[in-house]
């Protein structure tokens, strides 16, 4: 008889099997090689654990993005005068540094002394932007010595110039990072402060801080690394020069920026 040449003899049942075995083998070995290797385990459960680095002023702009703030103007060496600084008989140093001006880069760093830098011009409503820190040294060992010190922004300054002027502050010390109040035993401010939002907001001293004032219409809010610390209402004083204050602590301040008339 004639076979066709591509039909098989049947297969036994046990072939059959045999069969359907080697064909099970395989494929739960194919499924093995396209899963998750196991010498590489997933990492998805220690992620949650890690906590991000901080960037290094949380809240501000990085120094390649500040020339985009819309409205924003850098205040440099031009913008400041240097009569109202140092006005007690102390020995002084202010330093200037010029860093990528067109970002806002400029750098100034008070070594010692009381006094401030005011602005040539005097502000209303404005929202000003900088960044600073208290570089530590031998004198600020201690926690408690660095919980102390001290710095500040003056808002509303009207002169005449003397330690210290009628006008508000936004404190620098870093113990009250962000807290507003008069200089002017006259002038009792309304205030509304948040001293647990200032623990979680402020970064240790000697590390960089960013601050944020808002002022409309004499009220006056402060942030501090992008989160709101304080804000004080309306008072009679509304308008004046802006400074940057020394008591007596090495303090740097950078990235200094305005938008003024709002």
């Amino acid at each position: 008889m004639h076979h066709h040449p591509f039909r098989s003899c049947p297969l036994s049942i046990v072939q059959l099997q045999n069969f359907a075995f080697v064909l099970s083998a395989a494929a739960a070995l194919f499924a093995a090689g396209c899963g998750t290797d196991p010498a590489e385990p997933s990492t998805e459960e220690s992620v949650d654990q890690v906590e991000p680095e901080p960037p290094d002023v949380v809240g501000t702009p990085v120094l390649s993005e500040i020339g985009n703030e819309e409205g924003f103007v850098a205040l440099t060496r031009a913008d400041f005068a240097m009569d109202g600084f140092g006005l007690v008989e102390e020995e002084t140093a202010v330093t200037w540094s010029n860093r990528t001006p067109d970002l806002g880069g400029f750098l100034v760093r008070f070594d010692s002394g009381r006094g401030y830098l005011h602005t040539n011009d005097a502000y209303g409503n404005f929202t000003l932007r900088l960044d600073y820190r208290f570089p530590i040294d031998a004198d600020a060992e201690s926690p408690e010595d660095r919980e102390q010190l001290n710095s500040g922004v003056f808002v509303f300054l009207e002169p005449p110039h003397k330690v210290w002027p009628r006008c508000l502050e936004v404190q620098g010390k870093w113990s009250e990072m962000g807290h507003i109040k008069s200089n002017d035993r006259n002038i009792q401010l309304e205030v509304s402060d948040d001293q647990e939002r200032r623990e979680q907001a402020r970064r240790p001293p000697g590390e960089w801080n960013s601050l944020e004032i808002v002022t409309r219409d004499g009220t006056v809010t402060s942030f501090v690394n992008g989160v709101k610390i304080c804000e004080s209402q309306p008072s009679e004083l509304n308008s004046g020069l802006i400074a940057l204050q020394a008591e007596g602590d090495p303090v740097e301040f950078r990235h200094i920026r305005i938008r003024p008339g709002e």
